[in-house]
């Protein structure tokens, strides 16, 4: 998996080397007909940018509010303090005994799919096996699917056991009747089964 990542972003940065390259040629700025990195002036980005820095409870930084991250850090400065020395392990570039950063990134953020700091891009979801969204509510749907079919199987099943039951002590009656004093011991009856838990409610797909 490391060397296909490898030649990957190998044949990313070439294409990217040959793509620069074509653009110094065609003369970069200086020609009005070259195809500009950024199509516009940057007029939107820059009224985005001031119109979110004058909010005053959000950073502008990402979809959460700066006292969120506030206290996402200290949680995480408090997780490393704390961090016990078994926990920490020993860098092989320098030989600096450093802190399992990305086990307390993944305790406090959560776990990524896809990108993590200081690692790069991760292995696709379906390439380790991961479960996505969609998969966990199908699998929940399929568990109660077979939940209510054993719960019905089980019930018919005691519905048969009780019929028989009623069968075999009719025909005692009858052979009691015809033999004077005979006696059989009658096995368990349904009733000392315990009836099974209702199946629980369907899932619901949430959005």
């Amino acid at each position: 998996m490391e060397e296909v990542e490898r030649l990957a972003m190998r044949v990313i940065q070439e294409g990217r080397c040959k793509m620069r390259r074509h653009w110094k040629q065609l003369g970069r700025l200086g020609n009005k007909d070259a195809p500009k990195r950024k199509s516009y002036k940057g007029e939107i980005s820059e009224k985005n940018t001031n119109n979110r820095f004058n909010r005053p409870l959000e950073g502008a930084h990402g979809s959460k509010t700066l006292v969120q991250q506030y206290r996402k850090a200290a949680e995480m400065v408090d997780l490393r303090l704390t961090q016990s020395k078994s926990e920490v392990l020993t860098s092989t570039v320098d030989n600096v005994r450093q802190p399992k950063d990305v086990n307390i990134m993944t305790q406090v953020l959560g776990s990524r799919s896809r990108y993590m700091k200081g690692l790069g891009p991760l292995p696709k979801l379906s390439i380790v096996g991961g479960s996505r969204a969609t998969n966990i509510n199908s699998k929940r749907h399929d568990d109660y699917g077979k939940f209510a079919t054993m719960h019905k199987t089980i019930n018919e099943q005691n519905l048969t056991i009780r019929e028989q039951h009623q069968k075999f002590e009719a025909l005692l009656h009858q052979l009691q009747q015809v033999i004077p004093g005979f006696t059989f011991q009658a096995p368990p009856t349904c009733s000392s089964i315990r009836p099974p838990p209702p199946p629980p409610p369907p899932p619901s797909s949430t959005m």
